[in-house]
């Protein structure tokens, strides 16, 4: 839940004339700004989070240099390394960087972006950079950052085309996933036992999910015969809406089709519910019709019979 916090003190930064925003400062940092911010002595559990994230939102941040008299040179970041940071110093100096330079109006913007806005997705490898600040190589999550795009860009639910991101990312809590984060549990499969619960096994090689996807008549014919790697099998989906003669009913069935096949296996693993693939397909159907009604998509907006 970091990242929410850390989103809505974004927002109270960039947009201080809401009425969300308004109320917080005159609560919480009437006579400060918001990177002043202090805990209260009586605050709210939401203000108490927001700090949370405002702490992590300053070690993302960085002055994009100007003319104003705003930037302290061994105390604020405005050096653009990674992770940005002040000029080595003396804390207690008051020089100021428009004692040095004069160039355009200052501004705050968000490091890791190339314009300056805040994203949830640059959440992750800023936690992860925090976790090894000694090292200067970590890499940015799994994924070929071009699928990523493609993903940003379908026309579906913003909370799908993020468990998207994750699951390209690698980033859902499979048995496999939470091994690599120090977890001890079970790697095998809870369902079936037959292998080693990781993501693409779930998706495209778990037998029920093989089942789900004969069911669905999603024309891919390598869903019947995966690759072993998720990124290639992500890649197929992706290449697929750029395919001629289908409607976007069958466009965009899979996306739906792979958030029910996860919800389904949490039921499982959390509510001990067996799972029924006839099930998951026909509410993924049900999903996509009515995503495309309610967005009046031109064309056949009803299932294949």
């Amino acid at each position: 839940m970091t990242h929410f916090w850390l989103t809505q003190a974004w927002r109270l930064f960039n947009y201080p004339d809401t009425l969300f925003a308004r109320l917080f400062k005159a609560k919480y940092y009437r006579d400060v700004s918001l990177l002043g911010a202090r805990s209260q002595k009586y605050q709210s559990y939401g203000w108490s989070s927001i700090l949370v994230g405002l702490e992590l939102l300053k070690k993302g941040i960085r002055f994009n240099v100007g003319s104003d008299e705003d930037i302290r040179v061994f105390q604020d970041n405005w050096i653009p390394t990674d992770s940005p940071r002040p000029e080595n110093g003396l804390l207690e100096s008051p020089l100021l960087v428009s004692d040095l330079i004069a160039l355009d109006k200052d501004q705050i913007i968000w490091h890791y972006t190339k314009n300056g806005q805040y994203l949830v997705k640059t959440w992750y490898y800023l936690t992860r950079k925090l976790e090894d600040p000694d090292n200067n190589l970590i890499q940015p999550p799994h994924g070929d950052p071009f699928l990523k795009q493609k993903i940003w860009n379908l026309p579906i639910f913003p909370k799908l085309r993020h468990f998207l991101w994750r699951v390209l990312s690698k980033a859902l809590g499979t048995s496999e996933r939470l091994i690599r984060r120090d977890i001890p549990v079970d790697p095998t499969c809870q369902r079936c036992g037959l292998a080693d619960e990781t993501i693409n096994h779930h998706f495209f090689e778990f037998p029920v999910s093989h089942i789900a996807w004969r069911l669905s008549k999603i024309p891919i014919s390598c869903l019947l015969q995966p690759s072993q790697d998720l990124e290639d099998n992500i890649k197929t989906l992706l290449d697929f809406q750029s395919a001629t003669g289908l409607t976007e009913y069958q466009r965009l069935h899979p996306f739906w089709l792979m958030w029910r096949l996860w919800k389904s296996r949490n039921n499982l693993i959390f509510k001990k519910k067996i799972p029924n693939p006839a099930m998951d397909v026909s509410l993924a159907m049900a999903e996509v019709n009515e995503w495309l009604k309610s967005h009046q998509v031109q064309g056949s907006t009803s299932s294949p019979n």
